[in-house]
């Protein structure tokens, strides 16, 4: 059994609960949720498990693909990652499993590709996730792990352990049927078999996590996951702000009265709503506003209008990249990404550490990163470009308004949306599988 470490002293236990307490305060949305819903949030008073500093365990971090990679899911599976050796942890990563039986994937494949005309995922095969289950275990067995995370459900569903699974992702499987377009014409036995492996690791896991209500209302309410195992935790930025509030002050101010700056950031330019964004940025110039709309990653097909600038896709990895990014959302007035389907929306986090309101969509999980009047708005889908464009029109009438709106914004990153925050919070789980595995030790009614 792990060592616990020493007790702290009375004023270190005092620095630490406050540093719960702050990451807290930006979650009252998430503290009423768990009356509602019954989702237990880790940090609440009644959390006694966040009292306890446990010593560091040896987590398996198991993904299908490698958890190192910067593009990969944004990056944030790297950033998960990065949080749990943050937070002192020894993170040995088991990826890369052979899909296996190839014969048995490729008969599927074609099968549904090509005679019923719709798509087989292996991710979702039972066939297929107990052989990753079976190369998991092999590498997991006299390793000594105390604990396997998995930023999804796929490569552990299947797992059969007595080591605690913590998981992290922003929607369950039913979240995605339907929702995105690759997802909405899944063969029968992909649905089915889908339901059957969530609804397995949901059981089974220790802590399942989610960045939004709507994701972990899913799991509670069509998969029948036990509430006190489901968690709330949003994610931060993907991007680190160096920035201060006097620093962002500046860089508001700098920002014209006369001439409006939309950012539209997105790899899908359907699914991310950039018809309606370029619409916006059209109404509000015929409105009187010059308006451009910088468009970074996929942009429309064919001839633009000249208040367009298309910037392509500007890679994170480079210091010339980000240095780019940054500079387009400093001199941007609004984010615009009406999505039609998001899960959570990274992007969103992004633009408030640079103290840019949001204009989004209430879809999916974006209501939980951006929150109305906080750090942006939200729209209804079914709201049209004007609706955007007198929005933008109020708050340009009304700059001492658009101005706390942005400071609003870079708070909303500095209390909640921050990686430090964050893993304050998520540290509260990872010791609460600790302190419960020391529970569950026979040796634990006479350690000291």
């Amino acid at each position: 059994m792990a060592k616990m470490l020493a007790m702290p002293s009375q004023l270190a236990r005092r620095e630490f609960y406050a540093s719960v307490r702050k990451g807290l305060k930006a979650l009252p949305s998430y503290r009423r949720n768990e009356d509602e819903m019954g989702v237990k949030v880790m940090g609440g008073r009644s959390d006694r498990t966040l009292l306890y500093i446990t010593s560091p365990m040896k987590i398996a971090y198991v993904s299908l693909t490698d958890p190192t990679d910067e593009h990969s899911w944004s990056g944030l599976m790297k950033t998960m990652r990065n949080c749990l050796h943050s937070l002192g942890h020894e993170v040995e990563d088991i990826f890369g499993m052979k899909r296996s039986p190839l014969v048995w994937v490729a008969f599927r494949t074609f099968y549904h590709r090509y005679i019923e005309k719709n798509h087989y995922d292996w991710r979702r095969d039972p066939v297929i996730l107990r052989n990753f289950a079976r190369q998991v275990e092999a590498r997991l067995a006299g390793a000594g792990f105390d604990m396997i995370f998995s930023p999804g459900t796929s490569a552990v569903a299947l797992l059969e352990t007595d080591i605690p699974i913590v998981i992290w992702t922003d929607a369950t499987f039913e979240n995605l049927v339907g929702f995105y377009p690759e997802n909405s014409n899944h063969c029968a036995a992909t649905v089915r078999e889908g339901h059957q492996v969530e609804k397995r690791i949901l059981g089974f896991c220790k802590y399942a996590i989610y960045p939004s209500e709507w994701a972990a209302r899913s799991a509670i309410d069509f998969y029948g996951a036990d509430p006190a195992k489901v968690k709330i935790i949003p994610f931060g930025a993907s991007v680190e702000s160096t920035r201060d509030l006097d620093s962002i002050r500046q860089s508001i101010a700098a920002r014209s009265r006369q001439n409006c700056q939309l950012l539209f950031v997105g790899v899908n330019w359907h699914r991310k709503g950039g018809e309606k964004a370029l619409e916006v940025a059209r109404l509000l110039n015929e409105a009187g506003i010059p308006t451009e709309l910088h468009v970074v990653g996929a942009g429309p097909d064919g001839e633009t209008p000249e208040f367009v600038k298309r910037h392509g896709y500007i890679s994170k990895r480079t210091p010339e990249g980000r240095a780019k990014l940054d500079a387009l959302f400093a001199s941007s007035h609004f984010l615009i990404v009406p999505s039609l389907a998001e899960c959570f929306g990274l992007v969103f986090a992004d633009a408030s550490a640079h103290g840019v309101p949001s204009l989004a969509t209430h879809v999916g999980g974006i209501p939980a990163v951006v929150r109305d009047g906080i750090n942006g708005r939200v729209f209804d889908l079914d709201e049209d470009a004007a609706t955007y464009r007198d929005h933008v029109l109020r708050l340009f009438g009304d700059w001492p308004q658009y101005e706390a709106l942005a400071e609003s914004s870079f708070r909303e990153y500095s209390d909640r949306l921050n990686w430090d925050t964050v893993g304050r919070i998520f540290a509260g789980v990872l010791a609460g599988v600790q302190t419960e595995a020391k529970a569950d030790s026979p040796l634990s009614e006479c350690s000291s």
